[in-house]
């Protein structure tokens, strides 16, 4: 049984209004048209509130765990965070981490990485990795830094051009929607 779930937000929780699901969330903090206030081309993924108040109240710990933009780690808590109150998510999470963006950032595969954020929650918060999920929109940047860890990861496929790519068929857990993560925490 699992104890915690780590969720992403960009692409998990909320996306681009203006691209929806046919595009990866993340051009939304690099283009020059959106960039300055990207809340403002943001909206929450259907029914996240719902799934969400399930899982909060099945008793798991839930951390919000997404890479953000910023070149500090309080830049991007801060972006974070701004999303996180602009939905007004602050109720549904235990703890909120912003990893930086690059080679993957949330979990582990040197021990000499000390700016990851996964196995940290797990170890302060006293938890072995065998009850702990990811759950994430990218391979790359969330089910990958996960299995690399040592923590389950199950892939939510709200994007319509990755089932088409080379290592989609490789992905054991994946879902279309958040609501089917339950069925992975017990």
């Amino acid at each position: 049984m699992k104890r915690i779930v780590f969720i992403d937000g960009d692409g998990t929780l909320w996306y681009p209004s203006k691209t929806k699901y046919n595009d990866v969330p993340w051009w939304v903090y690099e283009n020059p048209q959106t960039k300055g206030n990207p809340l403002t081309h943001l909206t929450l993924i259907p029914n996240v509130k719902v799934e969400l108040r399930k899982l909060r109240s099945s008793g798991m710990i839930l951390v919000l765990l997404s890479t953000q933009p910023g070149n500090t780690k309080a830049e991007r808590l801060e972006s974070l965070m701004r999303k996180v109150r602009h939905f007004r998510l602050e109720r549904y999470f235990d703890e909120f981490r912003a990893a930086r963006r690059g080679p993957r950032p949330k979990g582990r595969f040197t021990p000499d990485r000390k700016d990851l954020e996964m196995l940290d929650v797990l170890k302060r918060r006293g938890i072995p990795k065998s009850q702990a999920l990811m759950v994430g929109d990218s391979y790359a940047n969330d089910y990958l830094p996960a299995r690399g860890a040592g923590v389950d990861a199950l892939l939510v496929n709200n994007f319509r051009h990755i089932e088409g790519s080379k290592w989609y068929n490789r992905v054991r857990r994946k879902e279309r929607y958040l609501g089917s993560v339950l069925k992975y925490v017990k």
